[in-house]
């Protein structure tokens, strides 16, 4: 998990919930839009910001791969475009085919950009650069809902035509907390170029703003930015991504640091009990081993005497524990990234340092076996 590639560059970059530049008393589409971008010439203008941009992270939609067809459920994000892409602010690695455009916005069969999640759901196998998808249609009452507040519902249930695939990237929580989430796998995501779009009023406004120091001393700035540029009164709160996925992998790493603690206290333990078991064994059986080298025993022989007594032990503790782990798995299961619970290199690997572990505990006893004088055990008979 800590390897993990979230999708995009965090360092010297942060997100800004700039939800406040909604809060206007002109508030149609157009007044929005405009806001928006002044808001993104204005940052940029600041020195020391590389580059910003703006999206909104909408609600999922239903698309088809042709008319007609079952549909699939995305989510949707519109995103500006060029100068104010935030996928290039994030720099996201373009997998295939190419970033939205100006051209792209404007009349004619919309185009997108999608994930590698939502190209391989699609398309699985196939190249997904020029094919085309179909949004699920509205009732008639979805439709009059949003011609009434001023949406143009024209497009809907026409194609989309993908012109480029983008890497999967770690999804947030929501717009206060921005944590990441690892557990659940990226998500199929669609990025259209923000325009006149259904559902624009209730996505997640952002920002995305790179700089070239630490972002935490641009908050002010980019405050006042926001604020020239028409929002609310309030401050926007700031994420820096960097941290954002250090606070996400913080309650798996205290899970991990206590697990990892729990196993090597009871490996330990379990090492302990082996050797205290074996030596009281091997000091009850001192005559008997004191016999044994005095009819001819090697050290060999009494090495293996002990160390086969030890391994029985091993292997029946190992056959219960590994009988164990496997039944209780499911219970770790929430925890696990990247292996199952039934990981079978994983069993070995843990299964073979038990083993050395447990040969070890037993090695030593054995060691001591074998330097008994049979005349000091033999004395009192």
């Amino acid at each position: 998990m800590l390897r993990l590639n979230p999708g995009y560059d965090p360092h010297y970059t942060m997100h800004v919930s700039a939800g406040n530049l909604l809060a206007s008393t002109t508030n149609t589409l157009a007044a929005m839009f405009a806001r928006y971008a002044d808001a993104q010439h204005r940052i940029a203008a600041i020195p020391g910001v590389i580059a910003n941009g703006y999206s909104f992270k909408g609600r999922e939609i239903a698309v088809s791969t042709t008319p007609g067809s079952l549909p699939t459920r995305l989510k949707i994000e519109w995103i500006g475009v060029e100068e104010a892409d935030p996928l290039r602010v994030l720099r996201l690695l373009l997998k295939r085919g190419r970033w939205l455009e100006r051209s792209d916005v404007g009349e004619g069969v919309p185009n997108v950009l999608i994930n590698e999640t939502a190209a391989r759901l699609l398309w699985p196998g196939e190249e997904a650069i020029g094919k085309r998808l179909w949004q699920e249609k509205l009732s008639e009452s979805g439709l009059a809902w949003l011609r009434n507040r001023g949406f143009d519902t024209a497009m809907r249930g026409r194609p989309y035509e993908v012109v480029g695939v983008v890497a999967d990237t770690v999804e947030y929580s929501g717009q206060e907390v921005v944590a990441a989430r690892y557990h659940e796998g990226p998500q199929p995501i669609i990025y259209r170029a923000l325009e006149k779009a259904l559902g624009i009023e209730i996505a997640e406004p952002c920002l995305f703003v790179r700089t070239a120091v630490d972002p935490a001393s641009f908050y002010k700035p980019i405050g006042h930015a926001l604020k020239a540029a028409g929002a609310g009164p309030w401050m926007p709160m700031f994420f820096n991504l960097e941290e954002a996925l250090r606070a996400g992998r913080a309650g798996d790493r205290t899970v991990m640091l206590y697990l990892c603690i729990f196993a090597g206290v009871g490996l330990f333990l379990a090492a302990i009990g082996l050797y205290g078991v074996l030596a009281y064994s091997v000091a009850r059986r001192t005559r008997e081993i004191g016999i044994r080298m005095a009819l001819g025993a090697q050290i060999a022989d009494v090495m293996r005497l002990i160390l086969g007594q030890g391994l029985v032990l091993v292997t029946a503790g190992g056959l219960i524990g590994i009988t164990a782990a496997l039944a209780s798995g499911r219970v770790l299961r929430a925890y696990l990234f990247g292996v199952s619970s039934t990981e079978p290199v994983t069993f070995i690997a843990v299964a073979l340092v038990l083993a050395a572990v447990a040969l070890f505990a037993c090695w030593l006893p054995a060691r001591r076996a074998a330097k008994v004088d049979p005349m000091e055990a033999l004395r009192c008979e």
